[in-house]
């Protein structure tokens, strides 16, 4: 019976490579010469001259991530990365606080709340209305928002969870605000001041300003009554 080339070697058998003892080695496929499957990998073929075996000893594995592995690597690295970038642009992009903040570098401007700012210029609207027709008639704007009452207003609407400033103003017609937001000695300010309005100025001032609706919504609006150059500080009515 051929004996089957796969059989390990018995007794004192040595590597032919190596020389040394034949432990898990395997005999040559084709001329059943001894040798250790490392020394066989690293030979790159068997190590009997002429062995018609030494064709189908396959290439030594290769060790380490393929050029196709590195490659597929760097892209996912690079996509782990890319990816809250793009997130954190695009809410950049789409968000004015984080905008103004990013400008500026005021944290309170995150606390800007435009629909808030919308309602209350939507509830403003009868009181400017008022202080037209008030003009026309008298030739001034009034002196009090209660002085609109009950002549241009059956009452004097209110702003949510806030309460009217106003001050005539000669030089400008009038100011009509709301304060909002208040720390120990300064607050937010969401105005309207017949145009234009000095932005650019107060933004040198470093003051975070939005406009809504012809409005604007100054972040640390308290400064704006303070010092040279200050409006008129209007009364709570």
């Amino acid at each position: 019976m051929r004996p089957d080339p796969r059989a390990r070697p018995a007794g004192n058998v040595r590597c032919a490579v190596c020389h040394g003892a034949a432990i898990d080695a395997l005999p040559c496929p084709g001329c059943r010469t001894v040798v250790h499957a490392d020394c066989r990998t690293d030979l790159g073929r068997c190590p009997t001259l002429g062995c018609g075996a030494a064709r189908e000893v396959p290439a030594p594995p290769r060790i380490g991530p393929t050029r196709r592995g590195v490659v597929a690597l760097v892209v996912v690295g690079l996509a782990l990365v890319a990816l809250p970038l793009a997130v954190a642009a695009q809410v950049l992009a789409s968000s004015e606080r984080l905008r103004a903040v990013v400008a500026t570098g005021r944290l309170q401007a995150l606390d800007f709340d435009r629909a808030w700012c919308e309602d209350v210029v939507a509830a403003a609207r009868p009181i400017q209305a008022a202080l037209e027709a008030h003009r026309r008639e008298r030739g001034v704007y009034p002196a009090s928002l209660h002085d609109l009452v009950p002549r241009h207003l059956p009452a004097l609407p209110s702003p949510r969870d806030r309460g009217w400033s106003y001050a005539r103003d000669p030089a400008r017609g009038y100011l009509l605000l709301v304060t909002t937001l208040h720390w120990v000695s300064s607050f937010d300010a969401l105005l309207f001041w017949p145009g234009p309005y000095p932005d650019a100025d107060w933004r040198r001032r470093g003051h975070v300003v939005f406009e809504v609706d012809g409005w604007r919504y100054v972040v640390g609006g308290s400064g704006l009554f303070k010092g040279s150059g200050a409006l008129p500080l209007p009364e709570r009515q």
